[in-house]
């Protein structure tokens, strides 16, 4: 968990989001949510990603995304972020408390299980075609079998006369 001012900065961070970016919390105090987030110079909205502490600012209430944040190694980790509008007594919102948590399983997780369902599919299709032309090619050896039949029959009948 996080709380962001206006301007962006990190104003306090407890130790299980300081573990999550693998920074330490006096590292992360002051500095921008998006340097230390995604590594960039600007904020990440900027680079067309929705940001939920944006939304929390402009529209007063929670938001609810998820999106790639990256380590200290730059390794992605995928992140639901919940952002909460903290307001003052005039009900201005100068603040906003970011819940992050860390799915990066549950996501690689289901993308396991997407390609393992398309390869599943890719198989199927490669034994229905294989099926198919066995069937075919056991269909037309019957068929040779019983032209062969028939021809030996009719070669009997030719030799009798």
């Amino acid at each position: 968990m996080v709380v962001i001012d206006r301007d962006f900065r990190i104003v306090s961070a407890n130790k299980g989001y300081c573990n999550q970016v693998k920074i330490s919390c006096d590292e992360i105090i002051g500095k921008h949510c998006y340097e230390v987030s995604h590594h960039l110079s600007k904020p990440c909205y900027e680079n067309a990603e929705e940001c939920s502490v944006k939304e929390a600012f402009e529209t007063g209430s929670s938001h609810r995304i998820i999106h790639t944040h990256f380590d200290k190694e730059n390794k992605p980790i995928y992140i639901e972020t919940v952002s909460y509008p903290l307001k003052d007594f005039s009900g201005k919102v100068n603040a906003a408390i970011e819940v992050l948590t860390d799915v990066t399983g549950r996501i690689i997780h289901e993308n396991e299980h997407k390609q393992m369902d398309e390869e599943l599919k890719k198989r199927v299709k490669e034994l229905e075609e294989f099926y198919d032309m066995s069937v075919g090619r056991e269909l037309r050896m019957v068929e040779l079998k019983e032209e062969i039949e028939r021809l030996r029959e009719e070669l009997k009948k030719h030799e009798r006369h």
